[in-house]
């Protein structure tokens, strides 16, 4: 093959593995709001065997670019395709622009579902506050909401039991 057929196939490799770890991060959203957790487990198994398909993706390219001459970076592809004929560097161009696309709103899936899992970590925090206060430990100042949405303080006196 030759090296706009293997950068292309490349290319289409990697906009695969990207699509499925989407997909993943995506139900792994999904499930994270639900607290789904043996789905949650299955689904992180499947995301972590994307995410080892999307980081050979990038060793593979990083191998290719530095095989044309070329850096492992933006800048290097750009060069690359600079480099070759105009209508297949404009087609290569197209899916190189879709592949940081889809990167993108990658990361944007993993950000979200970062956010999520943290809230969930003080919620739980909260909640080991309060049944820690409930039987004589040390109280803490945390704060937690009522149903109308005031804010008061975990420590008010008053045990689990009597709540």
């Amino acid at each position: 093959m030759n090296q706009v057929q293997d950068f292309k196939n490349l290319l289409l490799q990697s906009i695969k593995h990207l699509q499925v770890l989407k997909t993943c991060l995506e139900e792994e959203e999904r499930l994270l709001s639900q607290r789904d957790l043996e789905a949650l487990e299955a689904c992180t198994q499947r995301k972590q065997a994307a995410l080892q398909q999307v980081h050979t993706d990038i060793d593979t390219r990083r191998d290719f670019l530095q095989a044309q001459g070329q850096e492992a970076s933006e800048a290097g592809v750009q060069a690359w395709l600079a480099d070759q004929d105009p209508k297949l560097a404009q087609a290569l161009g197209k899916g190189w622009a879709q592949l940081v696309k889809l990167l993108s709103q990658v990361h944007q899936h993993n950000k979200q579902n970062g956010i999520l899992v943290m809230r969930a970590q003080q919620q739980v925090g909260v909640l080991l506050n309060l049944v820690k206060n409930s039987q004589g430990g040390t109280p803490s100042s945390g704060k937690v909401y009522s149903a109308k949405g005031a804010s008061r303080d975990v420590n008010n006196g008053r045990t689990l039991g009597s709540a």
